[in-house]
């Protein structure tokens, strides 16, 4: 039985079926889970999921507000694919994301006088510049003379660095009171 069993898995990973069906299933768990703690909060599930489908897709709209929303962290979950891809581990690509839009947006507004055609890339470099300096290895910033033995701690850093900026980008980019 467990030769069969263990045959069947190995069929299952080798079959580019998986690669359909692991993201369904991760999807369908996900609405079931969401269904199971509607339902013990004593709400309509079928309300609450047809709320969430008209303000996904009910309209052009919604449509373009989805879009805006999500493109962010696709963009940001493709760099962390990329970095994964390499061997590499970042727990803090959506601080490093709004860091990069904020240099961007920064030095969008703040450099006048200087035709479209400069703009556009000068902005770009700064969002670059932005996030990569903010995703910068935080061992740089140590003293060269202390190395631990665990490298937990960088990993601690970088993720209380990219909160911090996450923090501060919506602190600044948040819309002044006028009194």
């Amino acid at each position: 039985m467990t030769t069969f069993l263990s045959g069947y898995v190995n069929a299952l990973r080798q079959s580019h079926w998986t690669d359909i069906l692991l993201p369904l299933y991760a999807v369908g768990t996900a609405l079931l889970l969401g269904a199971c703690l509607i339902w013990a909060s004593g709400a309509s599930v079928a309300d609450a999921y047809l709320g969430l489908f008209e303000g996904m897709l009910g309209s052009r709209r919604a449509l373009v507000e989805t879009c805006i929303a999500a493109i962010p962290y696709i963009l940001a979950g493709l760099s962390v694919a990329l970095g994964f891809h390499a061997g590499l581990f970042n727990i803090g690509a959506e601080g490093q994301f709004y860091i990069g839009a904020l240099g961007a947006a920064g030095a969008g507004y703040m450099v006048v006088g200087l035709p479209g055609w400069m703009h556009l890339p000068l902005a770009l470099v700064a969002g670059i510049l932005g996030g990569a300096i903010w995703g910068g290895d935080p061992r740089f910033s140590q003293s060269a003379l202390w190395r631990p033995r665990s490298h937990q701690h960088h990993y601690d850093e970088l993720h209380r660095g990219q909160n911090r900026g996450l923090f501060g980008q919506t602190s600044l980019s948040r819309p002044r009171r006028h009194h």
